[in-house]
């Protein structure tokens, strides 16, 4: 193998190291994020629970697929919300 072979291959490999690690390091970032959306929906239906005792699983499902933005907005409106309406209007 010629001098030039051996550097290209170790570029290669630092690269394919470099973006190994980035993957795990977004990788990371996007379960921390996926797990803090599941905890607030986790929080927003035992709320909708405890305030109105019953959940359609509609509204389960809504409050499931729900962005992050969402359900910060629902669980302050829970407070003042009189009806399930309300609370998603």
């Amino acid at each position: 193998m010629t001098a030039a072979q051996e550097w290209m291959l170790e570029g290669m490999e630092k690269g394919l190291k470099q973006g190994l690690e980035k993957g795990r390091e977004e990788g990371r970032e996007e379960g921390r994020q996926e797990g803090e959306r599941i905890a607030l929906a986790s929080t927003l239906v035992q709320l909708m629970r405890l305030r109105f005792r019953v959940v359609p699983l509609e509204l389960s499902a809504r409050v499931d697929a729900a962005t992050k933005a969402d359900l910060q907005r629902w669980i302050e409106r829970i407070l003042t919300a009189e009806t399930l309406d309300d609370l998603f209007a």
